[in-house]
């Protein structure tokens, strides 16, 4: 059972944030809430639960053998298997904490009789998983499409809140993740960040010095 500082993190997630006090506070007692270190995999594997991250962040990733592949990261709060409780399946992503993150355990039944009477919330389930979908695509596409220097000049770019002058940013993950991530080989990153290094781009750790955003930008729009 969860306590009311667990249930008013809960009305923080967007999924949950506009549901009538009562409603949300009946399902929220119903659940469990579990901390995970980082570096730790969240093993909750039961296809009977919604997880939803209160707190923290977490890699999302598929296996196949002794090959991982890295799909997305997530901070929380958000919700990590919607896709799989609505659609009543097995779920064959895994999930790791990239730093100390705190989940919290709803039954799958609950909330979904709780979407089957509330259509604003099922209106954003719905919503999420749209979103969710449209970038899975987009992620799909990128790494088909385009090159692993462009990939990776526009994720830096993502990082970056002005459109020009000169910037650093931090890396927030290690490299290792960063180029599952896009869909490379950590040999293949490396490269790819040297090769950025002509377009005022240099890396130290994980901090990344751009001398000119808007120079990276028309490189970017260029490739």
């Amino acid at each position: 059972m969860t306590d009311d500082a667990d249930i008013n993190r809960l009305s923080a997630v967007p999924l949950f944030s506009p549901m009538d006090a009562t409603a949300l506070s009946a399902l929220g007692e119903a659940g469990e809430t579990r901390a995970f270190a980082k570096g730790r995999e969240i093993d909750v594997y039961e296809d009977d639960r919604l997880i939803v991250l209160l707190s923290g962040a977490v890699a999302l990733s598929v296996r196949e053998a002794d090959r991982v592949a890295i799909l997305s990261t997530v901070r929380g709060p958000q919700s990590l298997n919607l896709a799989c409780v609505m659609a009543r399946a097995g779920c064959q992503i895994r999930w790791r904490a990239l730093e100390d993150s705190t989940v919290l355990l709803l039954p799958a039944v609950l909330f979904r009789e709780a979407v089957s009477r509330d259509p604003g919330l099922a209106a954003r389930a719905y919503a999420e998983l749209a979103v969710a979908h449209q970038q899975l695509l987009s992620g799909a596409a990128e790494q088909r499409l385009q090159s692993t220097q462009r990939r990776l000049a526009g994720y830096l770019l993502s990082l970056v809140p002005r459109r020009s002058g000169r910037a650093r940013v931090q890396l927030p993950y290690e490299k290792h993740l960063l180029a599952s991530l896009l869909g490379m080989t950590p040999e293949n990153f490396s490269r790819a960040l040297g090769r950025l290094s002509d377009y005022g781009v240099s890396v130290q750790g994980p901090d990344v010095d751009i001398d000119r955003v808007e120079r990276l930008r028309a490189r970017l729009d260029a490739m």
